[in-house]
């Protein structure tokens, strides 16, 4: 037994912030300019793997002694429904300008009205423009997967032994080998037309996760480590090979690799805050930055105001990132700690849950 048995995996915390710091650029070119990485999609498949990990390591002791579907289900929900709901509030103001401003997508009062409906219930619309499942917010569609794969995996728990997990995984890569060169890469699972290419590609990267953490081994302290794994991360969702290839061998064997490398290296004392806070800002910045980003795009092309990118890119990322912590602390943590309790059949005291 080592001293960070109990801990959280801060290098994994810190991958997921730089990640989704990085995708933040693929949705909103005209803020980023230069600093848009277009083949940074691939980010959501490090998020599946670092997720399927996280949720083995959480929950795997839990399902085992008794933890329900419905009670898992119960508090993954709650995890995310507070940002979200955030999100899809700003996500009608941005609505409201692409309906009023010119250039927007083709809205019928049908669409909007089950867009609203659908996603208050933090379910995908069945019809909406260019057949998004999460049209108010387009980078949702991840956690609906996520909601879906959670579900699945407190479902078959019980019979996951690693042989049961490595025979999904090589079921589900020659699904994701077969849409990577369908779509020529890794850049779908969106909307409806990608349905179960998309529900492949998540449950290759979430198995994934899982069986890394079944290898997972023991941690040590090494702040170089964590942060060169932080860098090569980087380096990867930015790098600009426009190759299927490089998709497929980033998915199938280096980001697991990488996952299960950054597991057993954590961040010293100086390095652990910064990585923390990548971590806690990490969900906030995936799911705030497109309705937000999409509403100052906006507003600035309806004025005749051309934005200063990357400069302006820049200063977005620093600002979101810095509310998100205030938002955490003042709107997020304390929605979840009310939901928790008034969501709980038998008022027992329930863990605030900090996972994603």
């Amino acid at each position: 037994m080592t001293k960070f048995d109990n801990l959280p995996y801060r290098t994994l915390d810190g991958l997921r912030g730089i990640a989704a710091i990085i995708v933040m650029t693929r949705h909103l070119p005209e803020i980023f300019g230069r600093l848009t990485f277009p083949r940074c999609y691939l980010a959501v498949d490090l998020f599946f793997v670092l997720s399927g990990f996280v949720i083995a390591n959480a929950y795997n002791a839990r399902l085992a002694s008794g933890m329900g579907v419905l009670e898992f289900m119960r508090i993954r929900l709650i995890r995310f429904f507070p940002l979200y709901l955030l999100a899809f509030a700003i996500g009608l103001i941005d609505l409201a300008l692409e309906i009023y401003l010119p250039g927007g997508r083709d809205w019928s009062g049908i669409t909007i009205t089950l867009a609203i409906v659908f996603g208050l219930l933090f379910l995908p619309t069945p019809s909406a423009p260019d057949a998004a499942f999460y049209p108010l917010n387009i980078p949702s569609w991840s956690l609906g997967f996520e909601i879906a794969i959670n579900a699945f995996y407190a479902i078959v728990y019980r019979w996951l032994s690693v042989k049961i997990i490595v025979a999904i995984l090589v079921i589900s890569a020659l699904g994701v080998m077969r849409y990577a060169l369908y779509y020529g890469g890794m850049n779908y699972g969106d909307g409806w037309g990608d349905l179960i290419a998309g529900s492949v590609r998540v449950a290759y990267s979430f198995f994934a996760g899982v069986l890394v953490w079944h290898f997972r081994g023991s941690r040590s302290s090494n702040s170089f480590a964590a942060l060169a794994i932080g860098a090569i991360v980087a380096l990867i969702l930015m790098v600009q090979i426009d190759a299927m290839p490089f998709d497929l061998g980033m998915v199938l064997l280096i980001f697991p690799m990488i996952v299960w490398l950054a597991a057993r290296y954590e961040p010293g004392a100086n390095v652990a805050p910064t990585f923390i806070n990548l971590g806690l800002a990490s969900y906030g910045l995936y799911v705030l930055h497109t309705p937000i980003g999409l509403i100052l795009q906006r507003l600035a092309k309806a004025n005749g105001y051309e934005i200063p990118i990357p400069y302006v890119g820049i200063v977005f990322i620093a600002i979101l990132t810095v509310a998100i912590v205030w938002i955490d602390k003042y709107f997020d943590q304390p929605t979840r700690r009310t939901l928790l309790r008034i969501t709980n059949p038998k008022n027992k005291k329930s863990r605030l849950e900090s996972v994603i």
